[in-house]
């Protein structure tokens, strides 16, 4: 193993101020007021070795465009310690209401402004060191040649060669040698959620409390570097050049062989690579980017709530959300995306979230059973009798949702050519379920069961050579398989003393057995594609002792 010599030792800062406010206008309206200012400078390096590759910078390796920055205040710095913009103007207001129009009923809003924190995922103040590549510390490149990837890198024979280790220092040329790495210009502009809510709840007899609410959630601006996927070849070369795109020039005149310009001299590269809009960068590859504020997502939501507190050993409570949620991100964490399928049309990856579960019901119930004493039941039970009959209470939790949304992959566009994200399959109108599927029929022993088919698979289909498929991320038309689970609990407590007590507990986890089938498979170029292959799930039985003292 070989490991950068120099560790970066990222440095972070915040600072908030914020008031608040509750104002009790009259005893049935209260209001809640604040307002909340954050300042998240971008993050620097302890000992000025920061560095970013710059777009707009050129190289005078190659007099393209694309070089190094390199931050602090040597003579070929930038001047400043961090790489990014800083934000100043992040307000944060909130604003509530809870009023009581009527006896036993209750409206409740609410309006906010949420910024994220500037983290790096993994604890580590340093976003270089998390998610780009740096010029400084040294680096070893033991990349195979993208021209001759059978030839192998090096003999062990005749150790590490030296040109493969690239030492510290303001090497503006860097990203010829190594994948670049930049922050993103836009980084310190900090994502923002807003939040917002409406809710009347009414108190019903026996104690039950009903909750009718919309939620909804907007956030803006939120950092996904995946997305800005620099250096990506524009879809409109796979049909001008074709297979051509693997060809490999190493001079003027095989350029003009092959009909492209000659980016720089000394460019030894394929077609694609010269195509590009940074054709010095090693590798045929795209620039790593840290903290694009290029995601977004929206969250709407009714919800419905029923409780029932405490009372004569009943407790009740029950809700059930039907919501939508649209995004162009799978999560804010670095590595969590694989990018845009073509990063100069950024709308294509707008689709329902990977967590967007249009239906969720959960309940929970307790009841103690009214038997022993102090209960309407056996209430002067012997003491014998009472230790045996009383202290019992049985429990229950359900829950019940909707399946994830599915997406179909396909091949890439062209096998080491092009550099898009996953490739998507085409996807016809109709009904996306295949006709006749029972997942009770679902057979485990006999592979290509026509019984194990979920997708229509007639609808679903490979691009053609050399195209993008047109389908999106993710369909909410189509679904994976939904949670359905129940789980029994029966306890019974006893005291054994004034400060000891005695607990056994007997739980039914899935109670009625229930199996669940695992997800169909949706790449398209598979065998198994469309096809259900595992199932999990049982029942299972836990019991335990508690004492308490």
């Amino acid at each position: 193993g070989l490991t950068d010599p120099v560790t970066m030792g990222g440095r972070r800062r915040y600072y908030g101020l914020f008031i608040q406010d509750d104002v009790k206008v009259s005893s049935r309206l209260t209001l809640n007021l604040g307002l909340r200012w954050e300042f998240q400078p971008p993050a620097y390096e302890v000992a000025d070795r920061y560095s970013s590759w710059n777009p707009g910078k050129t190289d005078p390796a190659t007099g393209m465009k694309g070089a190094y920055d390199f931050a602090g205040s040597c003579q070929v710095c930038t001047g400043k310690r961090y790489f990014g913009t800083r934000s100043w103007r992040d307000f944060g207001p909130r604003f509530g209401f809870a009023w009581r129009p009527f006896d036993k009923w209750t409206l409740r809003g609410a309006y906010g402004i949420l910024f994220d924190a500037d983290s790096f995922n993994g604890y580590n103040p340093t976003p270089l060191a998390k998610a780009t590549s740096t010029a400084w510390g040294g680096t070893y490149s033991l990349g195979v040649n993208p021209l001759q990837p059978w030839a192998g890198i090096f003999n062990w024979d005749n150790g590490i060669p030296a040109s493969a280790y690239s030492p510290a220092g303001y090497n503006v040329s860097w990203g010829n040698f190594n994948r670049p790495g930049m922050i993103d210009p836009g980084y310190g502009r900090t994502p923002y959620v807003q939040q917002w809510n409406l809710n009347i709840q009414r108190e019903l007899p026996n104690r039950i409390v009903l909750d009718v609410g919309y939620v909804g959630t907007k956030g803006t601006g939120i950092r996904v570097g995946e997305l800005a996927r620099i250096n990506q070849l524009p879809v409109s070369v796979l049909g001008d050049y074709g297979t051509r795109l693997g060809t490999i020039i190493g001079s003027p005149e095989a350029a003009q062989t092959a009909r492209v310009r000659y980016p720089y001299p000394g460019f030894s590269g394929t077609v694609s690579a010269a195509l590009r809009e940074y054709p010095q960068v090693v590798g045929n590859q795209t620039i790593n980017v840290w903290g694009a504020p290029l995601g977004f997502s929206t969250h709407h939501a009714l919800q419905v709530s029923v409780n029932r507190k405490f009372g004569k050993g009943l407790t009740i409570y029950a809700n059930y959300v039907w919501s939508k949620t649209m995004a162009n991100l799978d999560s804010s964490l670095v590595g969590d995306n694989s990018g845009p399928i073509d990063y100069y049309n950024l709308a294509l990856e707008k689709a329902p979230a990977t967590y967007d579960y249009p239906h969720v019901v959960k309940g929970y119930v307790n009841y103690d059973l009214p038997v022993g004493r102090g209960k309407s039941l056996l209430a002067g039970a012997p003491r014998l009798v009472n230790a045996l009959l009383g202290g019992w209470s049985v429990s229950a939790i359900v829950n019940y949702a909707s399946g994830a949304p599915l997406g179909f992959s396909a091949p890439s566009a062209l096998a080491n050519g092009w550099n898009g994200a996953l490739n998507r399959a085409n996807v016809a109108a109709g009904d996306l379920k295949a006709a006749g599927f029972d997942k009770r029929n679902f057979e485990l022993s006999t592979g290509l069961s026509p019984k194990n088919t979920y997708l229509n698979k007639a609808l679903i289909s490979l691009p053609a050579p050399l195209t993008l498929g047109a389908s999106a991320p993710r369909y909410t038309q189509i679904r994976g398989f939904g949670t359905i689970s129940e789980d029994l609990a029966v306890q019974k407590a006893w005291r054994i003393a004034e400060r000891v007590r005695m607990q056994l507990r007997g739980e039914l986890l899935d109670t009625f057995n229930r199996s669940k089938l695992g997800g169909p498979n949706t790449s398209v170029n598979s065998l198994n594609f469309g096809q259900v292959t595992s199932i999990s799930g049982g029942r299972q039985i836990q019991l335990g002792a508690r004492l308490e003292f």
